[in-house]
């Protein structure tokens, strides 16, 4: 008898940015692991179009859950996850981000009390493994007021102790929050795959694919000898924040305009290759990405002095090889967001052997504090001052470069969280 392959639903509400990103690298490899998945989504504005969606996600199944019920609000969210369940019968559920993740408890609560069945139906099914990730509990974003900020604290705090419900944390930052508001966790912590990283700069000249908005708008060797780049990215929005690294921007390159600047200053402009061209090395923070403060952000750039302007680019949304890329050929990666889950762009600079300078904030610095791979800021100022130590610093960038990539290898790796998945799936929904 053959034995029938264990159904998993992977439900979001989040199809966008980081959670996307997830799940696009994890569903494909878990399907070819032998698991029948189907991806069910409220879609976003800026989610992708249905053909980019058949494109990332190869042998899954996807089911666009605003058509499966109406309603607005968490009731739209309760409404179109009990129909589904009912509908489908996965053996696995897997909620991502904080209101599917709302939901999908509700849900399961209120049908083991006999109450909320779908259209009043009892049997309501309920699969045999439930896992929730929030990729960043919303209580965190500092976006929302001091008043949903809270409920969604109490709401959590509330169904973290839903019986049968396993919070799969990303990161270790993640991980103390779940335990703290007193679920039970497992570990599962984001990771990339080495070898989709780069080496270091030793591979800047190898390209992996076409031209994107990138390479058109920066071409690689336009910094010259002794140049840097200072590389940021993600969603021109308030919780990458954008506006920081203008900041940490605004003050590096004044320092080292400043004839009387720091140490670090001094030696940047006093490298092997600045003496040997007769001129300061060129440093450039370039943001690679989209998204709704652009118009605002660009406005404010035309108010900055000349020299500070100059060094600053942003640029749309490149295609993964091209990013990958210029994170080998960036000194350092600059972090900017405010809260996270646990940042696959940071796991990626880790790959690249490129060193990071991250802000604290949840689900943000905990990896860099962990691992040993970078320097956490607390502010701007603090930001800057390690920006200019690691520029003038080649050894230290080597021995954080070594750090990050051996964290990958060991720990943060696609490959060790695709099994990690597959084994709890395997327990809980095998037949």
């Amino acid at each position: 008898m053959v034995r029938a392959k264990t159904r998993v639903a992977m439900v979001t509400e989040a199809f966008a940015g980081g959670v996307y990103e997830w799940l696009k690298l994890v569903c494909p490899e878990l399907a070819q692991r032998g698991f029948d998945i189907t991806l069910a989504y409220w879609p976003r504005p800026e989610s992708p179009p249905k053909a980019v969606l058949e494109r990332d996600f190869p042998a899954c199944r996807l089911v666009d859950l605003s058509r499966v019920t109406d309603g607005r609000g968490p009731v739209k969210y309760v409404r179109g996850l009990a129909a589904f369940l009912d509908r489908e019968r996965p053996d696995i559920l897997h909620l991502h981000s904080s209101w599917a993740g709302m939901a999908g408890r509700a849900v399961l609560v209120s049908r083991r009390r006999g109450r909320l069945s779908w259209r009043r139906r009892p049997e309501g099914h309920t699969p045999t493994g439930v896992y929730y990730t929030p990729h960043c509990f919303a209580f965190l974003r500092r976006d929302l007021s001091l008043a949903m900020r809270t409920f969604i604290w109490g709401a959590e705090r509330l169904l973290a102790r839903t019986p049968g419900v396993v919070c799969v944390a990303c990161g270790p930052g993640e991980r103390r929050l779940a335990e703290r508001l007193g679920a039970t966790v497992v570990k599962a912590y984001n990771g990339v795959a080495p070898q989709n990283g780069w080496a270091g700069p030793a591979a800047a000249n190898v390209r992996t694919g076409p031209a994107a908005p990138l390479a058109r708008g920066w071409p690689p060797g336009s910094l010259g000898a002794g140049g840097h780049l200072v590389l940021s990215g993600g969603r021109l929005d308030p919780q990458k924040d954008p506006l920081f690294m203008i900041e940490v921007a605004a003050r590096v390159l004044t320092e080292l305009r400043d004839e009387a600047g720091t140490s670090a200053a001094l030696a940047i402009r006093t490298s092997p290759e600045a003496l040997t061209t007769g001129a300061g090395p060129e440093v450039r923070f370039v943001w690679v990405g989209s998204g709704r403060l652009e118009a605002g952000l660009r406005r404010g750039l035309e108010r900055l002095e000349p020299g500070v302007r100059e060094g600053l680019v942003f640029l749309p949304w490149a295609q993964r090889p091209e990013f990958l890329e210029a994170l080998s050929q960036a000194t350092v990666y600059l972090h900017t967001a405010r809260w996270e889950g646990l940042s696959l762009a940071i796991l990626e600079a880790m790959a690249a052997g490129t060193p990071v300078v991250v802000r604290r904030g949840p689900g943000c610095h905990e990896v860099v504090e962990e691992t040993g791979c970078g320097v956490v800021a607390r502010d701007a100022k603090e930001a800057a001052d390690a920006v200019l130590a690691l520029l003038a610093d080649a050894s230290a960038r080597r021995d954080l470069a070594k750090r990050g990539r051996a964290a990958v290898r060991s720990t943060y790796n696609l490959e060790r969280l695709v099994s990690d998945l597959a084994a709890l799936y395997e327990t809980t929904g095998g037949r």
